[in-house]
């Protein structure tokens, strides 16, 4: 079994986008507002765990440049340990989408 596909970037971003309360546009734009930036944070993070895909193509998806998903993912994982809601966003996040990490493989169950 393989990871997520392509298409679920876009899913990504929808629930990172439903959680923090935040339009696809504002997620694509260059604001720099808490919400915004946690809401890509977090989408980057999930993107590297659960998809195939590389920084560039994530950062596509997401209107960034690759080494902007490379610092967001780092963060994310910093504030996820200094952050408890920020961690319990991603945990819903991935709750809503029905991702299962077995392994070293993740699973989009349907």
């Amino acid at each position: 079994m393989a990871k997520i596909a392509t298409k679920d970037l876009s899913l990504i971003k929808f629930y990172c986008c439903q959680e923090f309360n935040i339009s696809e546009l504002e997620f694509l734009s260059n604001r720099r507002d808490s919400q915004f930036v946690k809401a890509r944070t977090a989408a980057s993070w999930i993107a590297k765990e659960f998809t195939l895909h590389s920084f560039p193509s994530i950062a596509m998806a997401f209107n960034r440049d690759h080494s902007t998903i490379i610092y967001s993912i780092n963060q994310a994982e910093k504030n996820m340990e200094k952050d408890p809601a920020f961690g319990e966003s991603i945990i819903k996040i991935i709750g809503n989408m029905n991702l299962k990490k077995l392994g070293n493989e993740s699973f989009l169950v349907a």
